[in-house]
């Protein structure tokens, strides 16, 4: 397979990805609103949430349980001719007697405050465990139409404690705890609608709650933990080298474990290691080391970081100990839409998006400076639930100061990844990579008998990006 070739398939390949991005950027970027929508209500942005939900409802007019939602958040606003036409709107045309019976019970509490003897009488405000549950739940739901959430919580736990099984409510409790920033009670109540729900819808809006919930947690932690495993086979299908080893395993494992100092800074200890099979002293294929010690990270803004590295480092292939000092700066942010979750409602699939990477570093164990810019443009295809296909181009260039060869190089790569419909379960990719180094030179140990220019290969492996409150 010649080289022209192969840039001949990447052209063609970056042209149709390029097409299809384009072509179904606005269709993924509306079925992206309703994630949007949930992530500020879950922060307590009305607003922002009801601008979005509205957007999604244009081209989503079944989707009934989003009536009813932005219903509620129109009665928080006092503008109740708008919450009763959304509770109508629920009443005529859903097909699921709880939001009917729901939307219902909030349409009879906003006629009732048209009339002064009901507006004179006070809520109930202290719902009393031996009330009937139904009078429970109706003050519950009244408080809620009042704005009075602190109020709504009391009354829902308290029905909960004859109605421990009732998913819906555990469902309406979720979000409250959310705007009170009751996170892990918000969590909780959540996972027990995702386990044990027989409304599917309930059960997605659940596990995407979660998802944001998951993240809300881990980064508002005093403690927390990150752990970064990349592992890889590469198979290597054409070399200039006659002898280059071949059937190399690569694996990169990155931990930290971070303890909060301020709203953007972090320290503790971490953990990095980076292996592969086939590298030896007298063959080196890329840098071995093991390397344990403490951090300092600094979040700059949303899309770049500082992290400080002091260390104890082993050099595998030199044989040497040594002491690490590695500041890092880094940036990366995306564009476009990549959607992580599929309901059973949506038929909407596709995504495309751009993600752009940079690092610069200083790595005093092989005094030597690096820097590495990465790009990916790629094409998701929601298959349902956390489960997506994925469709790629990337390309990367890397550099250092000592110029060894194995870090001077430009990466063309196409690819595929899949991730089962697991929230936590690594993503599984396949690629194929046109390398072409950018010193074409023997390296010191003159291993090699021929001119290092490019090589051909496939690469197969999984990725894990962890997170998690400790």
């Amino acid at each position: 397979m010649s080289k022209e070739y192969i840039k001949y398939i990447f052209s063609i390949v970056l042209v149709l990805t390029a097409m299809l991005g384009s072509a179904n950027f606005a269709y993924s970027q509306e079925n992206d609103y309703l994630v949007k929508a949930y992530d500020f209500l879950n922060n307590g942005n009305e607003n922002d949430a009801l601008s979005l939900f509205e957007l999604y409802l244009r081209d989503n007019p079944s989707d009934t349980k989003i009536y009813l939602q932005v219903g509620y958040i129109y009665y928080n606003k006092k503008d109740f001719e708008k919450a009763k036409k959304n509770f109508e709107y629920v009443v005529n045309n859903s097909t699921n007697y709880e939001e009917i019976t729901t939307a219902r019970r909030s349409l009879e509490y906003i006629e009732s405050q048209s009339k002064p003897s009901v507006i004179e009488t006070p809520v109930n405000t202290d719902p009393k465990v031996n009330q009937s549950t139904s009078e429970i739940l109706t003050t519950g739901y009244n408080l809620l139409n009042a704005g009075d959430k602190k109020g709504a919580i009391r009354a829902f736990e308290n029905y909960l404690i004859e109605k421990p099984d009732d998913a819906k409510i555990k469902l309406q409790l979720g979000y409250l705890y959310v705007g009170e920033k009751r996170y892990e009670s918000a969590y909780k109540s959540f996972d027990y609608v995702s386990r044990y729900s027989d409304n599917t819808d309930d059960v997605d809006a659940s596990n995407i709650a979660m998802y944001y919930l998951r993240e809300k947690l881990t980064s508002t932690a005093s403690t927390s933990l990150d752990i970064y495993f990349y592992n890889a086979l590469e198979w290597y299908l054409q070399t200039d080298i006659p002898n280059y080893p071949k059937n190399n395993y690569i694996s990169n494992l990155l931990g930290h474990v971070n303890f909060k100092i301020g709203r953007t800074t972090t320290f503790g200890p971490y953990m990095d290691i980076y292996l592969d099979s086939k590298s030896t002293p007298e063959k080196i294929l890329n840098d071995r080391f093991f390397e344990v010690g403490e951090f300092f990270k600094w979040k700059i803004t949303d899309f770049l970081n500082f992290e400080l590295r002091v260390a104890y480092v082993r050099e595998i292939d030199y044989k040497k100990n040594k002491f690490q000092f590695k500041p890092i700066l880094s940036a990366g942010t995306r564009f476009g839409s990549s959607g992580f979750y599929k309901d059973r409602r949506s038929a909407r699939t596709e995504n495309f998006y751009l993600d752009l990477y940079g690092v610069a570093l200083y790595d005093a164990k092989f005094e030597n400076f690096f820097a590495q810019a990465a790009f990916r443009e790629v094409l998701r295809y929601l298959l349902g639930g956390y489960s997506y296909m994925e469709f790629y181009l990337g390309q990367q260039i890397m550099a250092d100061t000592k110029k060894e060869y194995y870090n001077n190089n430009v990466d063309l790569s196409i690819g595929m990844g899949f991730k089962p419909n697991l929230a936590g379960f690594p993503v599984l990719f396949v690629e194929a990579v046109s390398r072409n180094y950018l010193r074409d030179y023997y390296p010191p140990n003159n291993f090699m008998t021929g001119d290092l220019k490019n090589l051909f290969l496939i690469r197969a492996g999984f990725l894990i990006n962890y997170n998690a409150k400790l």
